[in-house]
């Protein structure tokens, strides 16, 4: 199948660094003919980090897989250099 102007043109992915799911949605979502865009793919932590404080958004963890870390917690700096 194509893409459209009246369908999804691309396809935009918030993936940093896992290998294998890009891997995947490249090799799954290839038959849709839609652009497969990655702007923050091997960004560095840090860059992510000074442009998420420049934004001045409040950013806090919506889940976690370890019971030091508690959901709604505020991700900052301070939380990042821990």
């Amino acid at each position: 199948e194509e893409c459209s102007p009246s369908k999804i043109e691309s396809l935009v992915f918030g993936d940093l660094h896992l290998e294998h799911i890009k891997e995947w949605r490249d090799k799954t979502l290839d038959k849709f003919s839609c652009q497969l865009e990655y702007p923050l793919w091997k960004v560095p932590y840090s860059t992510l980090l000074e442009d998420l404080e420049l934004s001045q958004v409040p950013c806090s963890i919506s889940g976690s897989t370890v019971d030091s870390v508690a959901v709604g917690t505020t991700f900052d700096r301070d939380f990042y250099e821990r």
